[in-house]
């Protein structure tokens, strides 16, 4: 849609856009009534494509299905205005789970409502594929979000063909990455740990940064592993992430409700979690920025003398370039300068 469009059909485009992905742009609209939802809009060349075309329609009929689950977005309507498809949703006040730092009794009752959402929708037969803290939005009333079902596959349904690999980096699971046929919901398990070591930390669990790419990503979920939480001293809640984040999906918590069981005997986990979820959206201010105690411990624990390679380089051919200067103007003040430095130098060789 052009950036000075402001009507799509029926609808008045109300600000700028909610969100852009590789799909999809979301705008807050109003409709005839004076109503206020969402609006997710195919971009135009995606039209086209038959096979992107299809799982947009799978998104909408995922959210029907999950509409009477509050910790899912209700979708209202599909339709196609100005030729291009979309979506007619309700429009959830909030803000995402991104750039998130915690306490750990704040974490513990975020991965728990979520575990409590996904055991839903695993129930339903489906996977989610694509947990990360941007598809989750706290509401104003304190309740989490699951959103975007664009890549969300049942269990029965073979849509995506076996050798490709969906979802986001650093969220992927191994068997995920490694476009597995057998995938099962053990893989939002899997995503749900890492969201709930960055949620902590604000950091990657295998210490990869954001723009990783899929080599480096596969050998760090196949090849390490998460013994200890940087300034974490909870060993019970350092294991269960290890559990949560095993590269063998047998390792794992064999699903949510085992989740949900582990989750309540950790030491700090709070008896009520509507209160910790209301207690978020208040600190609306202090949320995105206030590093929690374990990230404050992280820094301290990843200071270190800054290496050679991280020091600002002088390039080798200016050092080489001074010292040929530094020869040449040696050799010709004592071959041709004044006699008097040449015994001066003679001085000080014989001491």
């Amino acid at each position: 849609m052009a950036a000075a469009q402001r009507q799509i059909g029926p609808y008045k485009i109300v600000g700028r856009p909610l969100g852009s992905g590789g799909m999809a742009t979301v705008y807050r609209v109003e409709d005839s009534n004076g109503q206020h939802a969402a609006l997710k809009v195919l971009h135009a060349h995606l039209n086209r494509e038959r096979k992107i075309v299809e799982r947009f329609k799978q998104e909408f009929a995922i959210g029907k299905k999950m509409a009477r689950f509050n910790n899912f977005v209700n979708m209202h309507s599909l339709e196609k205005v100005d030729n291009s498809w979309c979506i007619l949703m309700q429009l959830v006040e909030g803000k995402t789970l991104e750039h998130r730092l915690l306490e750990v009794p704040q974490a513990i009752a975020v991965v728990a409502s979520l575990a409590n959402a996904l055991n839903s929708f695993h129930s339903k037969g489906l996977i989610h594929r694509d947990l990360k803290p941007e598809n989750i939005i706290l509401s104003q009333s304190g309740d989490l979000k699951i959103m975007d079902y664009g890549i969300t596959r049942e269990l029965s349904n073979n849509m995506t063909r076996t050798g490709t690999a969906m979802g986001t980096l650093l969220y992927m699971a191994p068997e995920q990455l490694e476009a597995k046929k057998n995938l099962d919901h053990r893989a939002d398990i899997f995503s749900l740990g890492v969201i709930f070591y960055r949620l902590l930390t604000k950091r990657d669990p295998h210490g990869l940064g954001n723009k990783a790419e899929y080599v480096h990503v596969m050998e760090s979920r196949l090849k390490k592993k998460v013994r200890k939480v940087p300034g974490l001293d909870d060993d019970q809640l350092t294991s269960l992430l290890n559990s949560m984040l095993a590269v063998d999906p047998d390792e794992r918590p064999k699903d949510c409700q085992a989740l949900l069981r582990e989750l309540k005997k950790l030491p700090q986990a709070p008896s009520n979690i509507k209160k910790i979820l209301s207690s978020l959206t208040k600190d609306k201010a202090k949320a995105p920025t206030k590093k929690s105690k374990v990230a404050e411990k992280v820094d301290k624990t990843i200071q270190r003398p800054v290496t050679k390679n991280e020091r600002k380089k002088v390039p080798a051919g200016f050092i080489m370039m001074i010292f040929v200067l530094f020869v040449l103007t040696f050799a010709g003040l004592y071959f041709f300068g004044p006699p008097q430095f040449r015994d001066e130098l003679q001085k000080i060789v014989s001491g």
